[in-house]
């Protein structure tokens, strides 16, 4: 660990942060799960081999990346189900808050992340 470069430490701490913060998101659908992981995928590459095969291998990258990454992105209706689902909760946390400005802000504006991860960052995949 101590041979590695500043840019490589960075690029763990990145992988780790969102291996967590995504792993969360499995319990808590205000955080999104696959392009969380797919960060993780990304940085654990740019940082260290093993540390890439090793969460390759893993039982979350196999459940929640896989299907993913062998069909091209996640079928538009379990697409829209997500949607439905997180906007669903979304709206429910909304009411809830309703008296709270900052409260509201924050609902936004993970609403509006999720929506653009849905719709620019998470892919469905091609019919042929």
């Amino acid at each position: 660990f101590f041979d590695l470069g500043l840019r490589q430490i960075i690029w763990i701490c990145v992988g780790l942060g969102a291996f967590s913060f995504g792993t969360l998101g499995i319990f808590l659908p205000i955080l999104p799960t696959v392009p969380l992981y797919l960060l993780a995928s990304f940085a654990f590459l740019n940082s260290s081999e093993t540390l890439y095969t090793r969460f390759r291998n893993s039982k979350y990258y196999k459940k929640y990346l896989k299907p993913y990454t062998d069909m091209g992105g996640i079928p538009l209706k379990q697409k829209m189900c997500l949607i439905a689902f997180v906007t669903l909760q979304l709206l429910i946390a909304a009411i809830l808050l309703r008296n709270s400005l900052v409260g509201l802000i924050i609902i936004g504006a993970v609403y509006a992340g999720f929506l653009f991860s849905m719709v620019f960052v998470v892919k469905s995949p091609s019919k042929k």
